[in-house]
């Protein structure tokens, strides 16, 4: 099994040193990274996130510097976060960009909706930027948080969670799922059942463990190495058929860490290649 981590799980190491940081991981069985972008994003918005690391996101000149230095040793950048601020106008350059550094796919994550109406409008928004995207290559992912799984009432007077919404209105060629176990426990979903419900859509797995009593606690101290906590991760995959599970990623995205978040990601590499 190859395994991927997102940078914001060591976003603060790599902007001390990012050559070593990567190399560490690189040492431990990580193969590649998925990268957290500006693409799509206002200047605001860069700033807002980048206070709580320093560095939070990727310019794109320094996503291609980082992505130089990881191809020299044998490591990669398979997709990038970006924003939907300023997506549908940049669609055709990030387009471009993705396909000329051979970059595969891109993440929605922190989509701001709240409304019914919203939803559709983001629905509207991502059938206009796959469409642009699939020219060049390059697929477009949707990453759940648990504030994704509320349940809603579509226009229909259906009630449903948010993210279904999204999949009963896209097709696959659309959009896909990068599945976060950790923040389908967090919402109370089991991410077994999750998982082999909705595999025709899933092209991620977000790997992510959190303590068992993540209820009482404060929702950034929750995180915790993969194998340590409450997900069972050997089941997870069991519940793909073999197919799936060769042809999908699979990226550690641990937030934060009790310790040394280098250790966890260590410790969560070495656990999960062991299954």
């Amino acid at each position: 099994m190859k395994i991927g981590i997102n940078v914001m799980s060591s976003i603060r190491e790599m902007r001390e040193d990012f050559e070593g940081t990567a190399s560490k991981l690189k040492s431990w069985g990580c193969d590649y990274f998925e990268a957290m972008s500006d693409w799509g994003a206002r200047q605001e918005t860069v700033d807002h996130y980048a206070q709580f690391t320093g560095e939070s996101y990727w310019d794109r000149e320094n996503t291609l510097k980082r992505l130089e230095y990881l191809r020299s040793i044998g490591m990669d950048i398979k997709g990038m976060f970006v924003f939907d601020e300023l997506l549908e106008e940049q669609a055709k350059d990030l387009g471009i960009y993705c396909r000329d550094n051979h970059i595969g796919y891109v993440v929605l994550s922190f989509l701001d909706y709240g409304a019914v109406d919203e939803i559709y409008e983001k629905i509207s928004l991502i059938k206009k930027v796959s469409e642009v995207l699939k020219d060049y290559g390059v697929r477009l992912y949707l990453h759940n948080h648990e504030h994704d799984m509320n349940i809603v009432t579509d226009r229909d007077g259906r009630d449903k969670a948010m993210i279904d919404v999204f999949l009963e209105h896209l097709s696959p060629e659309e959009l896909m799922l990068e599945v976060d176990t950790g923040w389908l426990i967090y919402a109370g979903i089991d991410p077994v059942a999750y998982v082999a419900e909705h595999e025709d859509r899933i092209a991620i797995l977000h790997l992510k463990d959190i303590v068992p009593d993540f209820k009482t606690r404060d929702r950034d101290k929750i995180f915790v190495a993969c194998g340590k906590g409450v997900t069972d991760f050997k089941a997870l995959f069991n519940a793909l058929s073999p197919k799936k599970r060769d042809e999908i990623l699979y990226v550690i995205d641990q937030d934060n860490s009790q310790g040394s978040i280098l250790d966890d990601l260590r410790d969560g590499i070495v656990y999960l290649k062991a299954l």
